[in-house]
């Protein structure tokens, strides 16, 4: 489960990568190539991750917004391994109780 948060305003979010994100919003708040600073709000099995970053609005259709972030710092890249080890493992632990 994941959101982002731009301007104080909360976004759901339909896909993102350690590239970008694309989030579900009207697009006529955000211009092309305006720079961004985005939050992503990861809950995890015994946490929650804020990963911080700036980014560019790269594209825009009348319901969503895809974001392409700006070159990751090494905070931003563990905590996005922490939320794809968190998911590995919460998948694995799901297929041994079925």
């Amino acid at each position: 489960v994941c959101v982002a948060e731009i301007d104080g305003q909360s976004y759901p979010v339909k896909d993102w990568s350690r590239g970008g994100v694309q989030i579900e919003g009207a697009s006529r708040d955000f211009k092309d190539n305006q720079s961004v600073e985005v939050v992503l709000k990861f809950r995890l099995s015994n946490d929650i991750v804020e990963i911080k970053n700036k980014g560019i609005i790269a594209r825009k259709t009348a319901e969503n917004i895809g974001i392409a972030f700006k070159p990751l710092n090494i905070l931003a890249q563990n905590a996005f391994q922490r939320v794809i080890d968190d998911a590995v493992a919460s998948e694995f632990a799901d297929s041994q109780s079925a």
